[in-house]
């Protein structure tokens, strides 16, 4: 069973048992081929990123599959980010 946690303009995450699925979309309105590359380089490039990050002592999640439009990477339980920043008081 899978819940969808997030849609945006470049993928759906969903938690499916205790793995985030980042699912890269595809999009219409691009040339095919063009689409392809493009979300590829995405996929890898965000992996490459994370476990750089995971390497430096970063509490990022880690990824345990990767293939051209799918990231499948461990769920790590807590508050998210997104929601931490959204408390902050701005800074002046």
């Amino acid at each position: 069973m899978q819940e969808t946690l997030q849609r945006g303009a470049e993928a759906i995450i969903y938690l499916k048992g205790e793995e985030i699925v980042k699912e890269r979309i595809k999009k219409s309105y691009r040339i095919p081929q063009l689409d392809i590359q493009i979300r590829k380089q995405r996929t890898k490039s965000e992996a490459k990123l994370m476990e750089r990050a995971r390497l430096n002592g970063v509490n990022v999640p880690n990824v345990r599959i990767e293939d051209d439009f799918k990231l499948v990477m461990s769920y790590i339980r807590g508050e998210r980010l997104k929601e931490i920043l959204n408390k902050m008081e701005p800074r002046k």
